[in-house]
């Protein structure tokens, strides 16, 4: 059996860097979100296609589309 003793500034630490993980991950999950609203506006505006063509093209995934369309 392994016996390990308690350190909370260890603890702490270990807090800090899962929340900062967590807080990078949700920024580039944001990010990468704008970047496809803004793909997804030129190649609307430069084709003149509707938002499920440009969808299409560039096959956002069915599940993703309620959440963009209306960022459109």
């Amino acid at each position: 059996m392994i016996s390990m003793k308690w350190d909370e500034n260890i603890a702490r630490e270990v807090w800090k860097e899962e929340a900062m993980a967590d807080g990078m991950e949700k920024g580039e999950a944001k990010g990468r979100e704008e970047t496809l609203v803004a793909n997804l506006r030129s190649l609307m505006e430069t084709t003149k296609w509707s938002k499920t063509k440009a969808m299409d093209s560039l096959k956002v995934p069915p599940a993703m589309r309620k959440k963009i369309a209306p960022l459109l």
